[in-house]
C-alpha cells in the first residue's frame, strides 16, 4: 500500500536541490527548525493559518477526516497515489505544517502528537498516513537547511517535501545552483509533494 507499482517519472521542478536518508520522525524537541534566523514577521503561511486553528487541535481536525479517508482508500490504492480530496483536507486541516518551522507558520508539534495525527490517518487510509509520514519527515529535514533554503522551500504554505534515500543519483554544480539527475524507481508522495 502507498507504493507504486511502476516507475514514477521525476518532476521538473524541484521544492530542494538536496536528497537526504532520514529513518524516523523528528526528534523531541526538533532542534534544527526552531536555529534559523528571524524570517520577519508576517511569511505566505502565517497568512495560511488564518482560516486553521493551532496545533492544538490538530488531532481532533484529523480525527473528522477520516471518513473522507476511508471513503478514498480503495481510489488511493488503486490510483497509486493519494487522492487529491484527501490531499486538500489534510492541508486545510494543517496536516502539513506538522513539523515545519514555527517561523514559516508551521507546527513543529512533539513526535507524541506526529504519531496520533498519522495513526488516526491511518484509520482512515493506511497509503495516506505513509505519505503523510513522508512529508512529515522531509518537512522537518527541510527545516534544517540554510535560512536561504528555507525561505524557498516555504515560501508556499503547507509546503510537502518527499525523500529519496538511495544514492542514485548526481548532484552537479551549475550557474546559480546544481543540478540533479539519475533514476529512482519510485518516491513516495512525489506527485504532490
Amino acid at each position: 500500500p502507498g507504493v507504486p507499482r511502476r516507475a514514477i517519472p521525476s518532476r521538473s521542478r524541484q521544492r530542494t536541490s538536496s536528497a537526504a536518508a532520514v529513518g524516523h520522525l523528528a526528534p523531541e524537541p526538533a532542534p534544527c527548525p526552531s536555529a534559523p534566523g528571524d524570517h520577519g514577521a508576517a511569511t505566505g503561511a502565517d497568512m495560511a493559518l488564518k482560516d486553521v486553528a493551532g496545533a492544538a487541535e490538530l488531532s481532533e481536525r484529523v480525527e473528522l477526516l477520516v471518513p473522507l479517508l476511508r471513503a478514498n482508500a480503495l481510489r488511493t490504492e488503486h490510483d497509486g497515489r493519494v487522492t487529491p480530496e484527501n490531499i486538500a483536507a489534510l492541508a486545510q486541516a494543517g496536516v502539513f505544517r506538522m513539523t515545519a518551522p514555527r517561523s514559516f507558520g508551521g507546527y513543529q508539534v512533539p513526535v507524541k502528537t506526529q504519531v496520533e495525527v498519522l495513526a488516526a490517518i491511518a484509520r482512515g487510509c493506511g497509503s495516506t498516513s505513509w505519505v503523510c509520514a513522508v512529508y512529515s519527515v522531509g518537512v522537518w529535514l527541510a527545516g534544517c537547511f540554510s535560512d536561504q533554503a528555507q525561505e524557498e522551500v516555504f515560501s508556499e504554505p503547507d509546503a510537502r517535501v518527499t525523500l529519496v534515500a538511495a544514492p542514485t543519483g548526481t548532484l552537479v554544480p551549475t550557474d546559480g545552483g546544481y543540478r540533479l539527475t539519475g533514476r529512482w524507481t519510485f518516491n513516495t508522495g512525489c506527485l504532490d509533494g
